[in-house]
């Protein structure tokens, strides 16, 4: 079975051979927790500029063709980051409290512009790892990570 993808920045195609795919995985594959417009909702609420919206949507529309299917790779993959920002707050908390320590810190006089750069990436890093550690005490942070690989191994090459 060919795999066609198409570079959305370059229009270049590439193909690749892969084995044989279930009709299941296609069926399963285009399941979304979360339909376009929310994605689209989520997106647009987000606080940053609108250059990485823009490639944020670009990203979600990226597809492949398999065989005679096209599966919409980008949007699964938006798709599972927002459902597991959803099911482990926890992460997600860690991350935005690292860096709103980094932002405090950026904001002390010449010493803060000193110490952001080095002490904010270690703080957000130690956010990330301290939520998902809380997350990862009951093993569904784990198992879904675990999960979301598994499920693109048969698009493997």
């Amino acid at each position: 079975m060919k795999i066609i993808g198409v570079k959305p920045d370059t229009g270049e195609t590439f193909q690749e051979d892969v084995a044989e795919i279930s009709n299941d995985y296609f069926q399963e594959f285009s399941i979304f927790e979360m339909s376009d417009d929310d994605i689209k909702r989520m997106i647009d609420r987000l606080n940053i500029s609108a250059d990485i919206k823009a490639l944020l949507f670009k990203f979600s529309k990226a597809t492949l063709k398999v065989g005679s299917y096209v599966l919409k790779v980008g949007r699964k993959i938006i798709d599972y980051i927002c459902s597991a920002f959803r099911e482990y707050p926890n992460t997600g908390f860690g991350m935005l409290f690292g860096a709103i320590v980094t932002l405090l810190i950026a904001s002390i006089p010449v010493l803060g512009a000193l110490l952001a750069p080095i002490v904010g990436p270690i703080l957000i890093a130690y956010g990330i790892l301290v939520g998902a550690n809380v997350d990862l005490e009951n093993k569904k942070l784990k198992t879904r990570v675990q999960d979301i690989v598994a499920s693109f191994i048969p698009l493997k090459t």
